[in-house]
């Protein structure tokens, strides 16, 4: 019997050696301007469909929240745990005015039979065949 102690294991890489990509605030102001301002190029687009798919847990519908956060100037509060289609507007500055993009929130992927969001819903999602409330069919 040996006084052996166990090999701690090696240090985690850095996730990224560098930034991918520089993000200056000095220009917070006119980008956000920018998008609230923003309006489609083609007259027959009413608004932008933004479609949010990944993992459970990936962070899809805080997302949203965040987005809405920052256009309406105060913080959101809105947990989720999506297990419907749902279209989110965000409200512009005066009433029933909202911004010319949505974001669409639906369940997330997971691994297992019966769990997470088929693909064949996302692929009805993505061709605007699913309705709002759409409760999704778990992937099998």
């Amino acid at each position: 019997m040996g006084n052996s102690q166990p090999t701690p294991p090696p240090p985690s890489p850095p996730l990224l050696g560098k930034p991918w990509r520089e993000i200056s605030c000095r220009d917070r102001d006119k980008d956000l301007q920018y998008v609230k301002n923003y309006q489609p190029h083609n007259d027959d687009v009413s608004r932008l469909r933004v479609l949010l798919y990944g993992q459970v847990g990936s962070g899809k519908s805080s997302f949203v929240t965040s987005v809405a956060s920052v256009l309406q100037g105060r913080n959101i509060h809105e947990l989720s745990f999506t297990k419907t289609y749902k279209t989110h507007k965000i409200p512009k500055e005066g009433r029933g005015n909202f911004y010319p993009f949505v974001f669409t929130d639906i369940m997330g992927l997971e691994e297992g039979d019966g769990r997470g969001i088929s693909v064949e819903d996302i692929k009805l999602a993505l061709k605007g065949h699913v309705n709002e409330g759409y409760k999704v069919q778990l992937s099998t």
